[in-house]
C-alpha cells in the first residue's frame, strides 16, 4: 500500500511537492500556491521493469521507461527516463486503485481521473490514418460506381 514520506514534501519554486511510495509503485505530486494538483509522476512496475507515467496542466501525458542505469560492468549510474515503451492503462489503473487505498482521497481521485482519461496518441493518430485510407477508398469506389453506371 502506498504511503506518503512525509520528510519528502518540499517547495520547487512556487510548488509543493508530495511522495508516496511502495515496493512497486512511487508518486510524486506537485501543488500549486492554491493547492491545485499541477502535477504527477507515477513510477509503476518497480524494481525491474520500472516505467513512469506523468502528467502536467497544459502538456498532458508522457509516459517512459525508466532506465536504471546500470552498464554491462554492472556499476550503477543514475536512472534516466527514455521516452516510449506502451501504457498498460487497464492494469496500471487497477493497480494504482489497490494500492492508493491509505493515501489523501484528493490524491488518489485526481490521479485516477487522469490515468482512466488516459489516450494513446500514437494510437488515436493511426486510427484516423486508418480512417482516412478508408475514406479515400470508399469515395474512390462511389466514383468508380458512378463512372462504370
Amino acid at each position: 500500500m502506498l504511503r506518503e514520506i512525509k520528510v519528502a514534501s518540499k517547495q520547487d519554486g512556487e510548488l509543493t511537492r508530495r511522495w508516496y511510495e511502495d515496493e512497486r509503485t512511487d508518486l510524486f505530486v506537485w501543488f500549486d500556491s492554491d493547492d491545485r494538483i499541477v502535477r504527477f509522476q507515477l513510477a509503476y512496475d518497480k524494481p525491474h521493469a520500472e516505467k513512469s507515467i506523468e502528467w502536467r496542466t497544459g502538456r498532458g501525458f508522457a509516459h517512459s521507461r525508466v532506465d536504471d542505469g546500470t552498464t554491462s560492468s554492472h556499476h550503477p549510474g543514475s536512472p534516466i527516463l527514455i521516452s516510449g515503451g506502451a501504457f498498460a492503462k487497464a492494469r496500471v489503473v487497477t493497480d494504482f486503485r489497490r494500492r492508493a487505498t491509505d493515501i489523501d482521497i484528493k490524491v488518489s481521485l485526481f490521479v485516477l481521473e487522469k490515468l482512466e482519461g488516459y489516450v494513446d496518441e500514437a494510437a488515436r493518430r493511426a486510427q484516423r490514418e486508418k480512417a482516412i485510407v478508408v475514406g479515400a477508398l470508399i469515395g474512390g469506389l462511389v466514383l468508380a460506381w458512378v463512372l462504370w453506371r
